[in-house]
């Protein structure tokens, strides 16, 4: 969606008041009231306001509940907010009232996203990045991400793999190493998986989901029989995230696969004070019929 916007700020009783020169297609001339909160919610959406905009935005569609341009850019800004679900039921109330809203296509792929439409994310998607849309790098970490969500693990390896060559540092801060690791741990090709992830740790330790690239590096090594690493990759997910219940279940698998049954029986108490279901699936596992698993249920 192209627009362009001059906004003039003013300050009233210490209320913000927003007033636009001049703004098309969206701005609307000689404003009801309820125009007036969505011309408010435009001018915010613009300087990345995401709250306020969408409080004016409702306000707008509170007023005029017919308005589908107002509950489209309520969508907008909440998913900018990262509220997903109050994003889709303004996104659904738009579309349900019938209008083109002239949407761009990265707009409409992450409408889909909130949506639950995967197959029509991943049609967006291919066209965007077909067609050369902005932000190409982006486009094809999303189809990558659709993909595997789908299941399509070897188009979402070629997405990833084609995002990391297009562009390997932006790759790095979107995850796309450990995106490719989980489509091999998914495969059982876990020695891939192994390698990928231990790139994202190398590559960018501050990345967003570091505590999943760890936890998936550790269950990786216990499917290849490397408890060793196993162990100092779970003890690193639990001291960055103590009490982390899968952590836990997984660590005390490798502890009792290397002997350290003393070990294994502490993580297990500890899980079962956490997530006492989790904490007896795991003692039927590691213990199976034997007098151990007798005496500590």
């Amino acid at each position: 969606m192209s627009i362009t916007a001059l906004l003039l700020l003013t300050v009233s009783c210490g209320d913000s008041r927003y007033q636009v020169d001049e703004f098309e297609p969206h701005i609307r001339k000689n404003p009801t009231e309820a125009d007036k909160d969505f011309n408010e919610g435009i001018a915010l959406f613009m300087v990345s306001r995401w709250q306020e905009s969408a409080d004016a935005l409702e306000r707008a569609v509170a007023k005029n509940p017919g308005d589908g341009d107002a509950y489209f850019h309520l969508g907008l800004a909440y998913s900018n907010l990262k509220n997903n679900a109050e994003a889709k039921e303004a996104f659904d109330k738009a579309f349900s009232l019938g209008d083109d809203y002239g949407a761009s296509r990265e707009q409409m792929s992450e409408i889909y996203r909130i949506r639950g439409d995967d197959e029509s994310m991943i049609k967006v998607l291919e066209e965007a990045i077909l067609n050369n849309d902005p932000h190409p790098v982006k486009h094809i970490h999303q189809l990558g991400v659709a993909y595997y969500k789908t299941g399509r693990y070897d188009d979402a390896i070629s997405a990833f793999s084609m995002g990391i060559k297009t562009s390997s540092p932006s790759s790095v801060i979107y995850g796309s190493y450990y995106c490719l690791g989980l489509c091999y741990v998914e495969m059982k090709k876990y020695g891939d998986a192994i390698n990928v992830l231990n790139q994202q740790i190398e590559l960018n330790p501050e990345y967003s989901n570091i505590i999943e690239t760890y936890f998936y590096l550790g269950y990786a090594y216990n499917c290849i029989g490397e408890y060793g690493k196993a162990i100092l990759t779970f003890e690193k997910v639990l001291e960055l995230k103590p009490g982390y219940p899968n952590a836990l279940y997984n660590l005390a698998t490798s502890y009792w696969m290397t002997g350290e049954q003393e070990k294994s029986r502490a993580l297990c108490e500890e899980l079962e004070s956490i997530v006492p279901e989790l904490a007896m699936q795991l003692k039927r596992i590691i213990y199976g019929n034997t007098a151990e698993k007798r005496g500590l249920e």
